[in-house]
């Protein structure tokens, strides 16, 4: 919508532009279609773009807890259980935790000594 030249005045009470348009000449014109894919595609993007930015920081914050939390102890597991099934009961698992994987390794110890 184009309003050409158009009558305003300022209310006093609110400070807010109050527009007359009866005396003006407005036209309505549709989007060019550069300029209708610049206002979809900003629509969009302010629709997709939060999604997308909480999608990559859910899969970055589950990286990052794998990364420091899971991934030592599930390594020792894996070769504690390796070493087990070539009989060789002469390692140790270093895994100080209160958690379940330090109770797993806590187990596989046991086990280790038992046999």
């Amino acid at each position: 919508m184009t309003i050409d030249s158009p009558d305003f005045f300022v209310d006093e009470n609110t400070g807010s532009y109050i527009l007359n348009i009866d005396n003006s000449n407005v036209t309505w014109q549709p989007f060019r279609t550069k300029d209708a894919i610049v206002y979809y595609g900003s629509y969009a993007a302010m629709i997709g773009l939060p999604a997308f930015y909480i999608v990559v920081g859910i899969i970055i914050a589950a990286a990052l807890y794998y990364r420091e939390k899971l991934r030592t102890p599930i390594t020792q597991l894996q070769h504690g259980v390796e070493r087990i099934q070539e009989d060789n009961l002469d390692f140790h698992i270093q895994y100080n935790g209160n958690d379940e994987l330090g109770q797993l390794c806590c187990s596989m110890e046991k086990m280790r000594r038992e046999r």
